[in-house]
This record gives structure tokens, sequence and C-alpha cells, in this order.
């Protein structure tokens, strides 16, 4: 069974964290300028963030500089990424737009208001603006 992370950087060392994900899998294929690597488990990673996983890999493909796309269940991302690099990047996402910014807690909702996405905390109410906008 594969070791699971901490969600959120700031809590990384707390053994008794109970808010868990899968860590990134990847799998390259091809080469040249066919070359791409497969985010083998983006719905369980998805699924813990509770983010839908196409809202992650948009957010992997501009942080790499790359093409990152989720279609029919399969994620790639356009170039050879070993995990850390994608871990690294998903890590990033969280930050920005999973953890609340004034309580770190990763029980946010994304709400729609006058056309602008706002992440909603669950746990202390907190409203703010959400990477995508």
């Amino acid at each position: 069974m594969t070791r699971l992370l901490n969600i959120g950087r700031c809590h990384a060392d707390d053994p008794f964290y109970r808010y868990r994900m899968p860590p990134a899998e990847t799998k390259q294929e091809g080469r040249g300028n066919g070359c791409k690597t497969l985010l083998v488990n983006i719905d369980a990673v998805a699924l813990a963030l509770g983010r839908e996983p196409g809202r992650i890999m948009k957010y992997l493909g501009k942080t790499l500089a790359t093409n990152g796309r989720y279609k029919g269940g399969s994620a790639t991302l356009g170039g050879h990424f070993d995990a850390s690099r994608v871990q690294q990047g998903i890590d990033d996402f969280i930050d920005r737009d999973v953890l609340c910014e004034l309580c770190l807690n990763p029980e946010t909702d994304i709400h729609i208001k006058n056309g602008k996405e706002r992440l909603r905390c669950k746990a202390c109410g907190h409203k703010s603006p959400s990477i995508f906008g």
C-alpha cells in the first residue's frame, strides 16, 4: 500500500493530520516530440482534494509550461516530468487553490458569484478569490 501524504506543506510533519492524499504516480511514454507524462492516479488525487481533475491538470500545464489535459479519465502532460516535479506542482496547487488562506484547512468549496470564482472555507467561513478567478 502506498504511503499517504498530508494535504498541504504546512502540515507535512504532523503524523496525526486527518486530511491525506495519495502521492502523484507518473508514467513516461514516447520519445522526442511525442514524449508525454501520464498521471496514473489523478482521479484519486482529485477526489482527496475535492477538485475536478481537469482543474488540477490546467494548473499543472500552466506551472510546468506545457499542455496539461484531462479527457475521458486520462491525464497527460506534454514532455517528461518525474513524479517529484509533478508532486511539487500539485503541492503548489494545494497552497493556492485548496487551502483556506485564513485557517489553512483544506475543506473549501468553489462558488461562482457575479462571474468570479471564490473559495469558501467550510470550517471558518472565510471567502477568498480563486486562482482561476
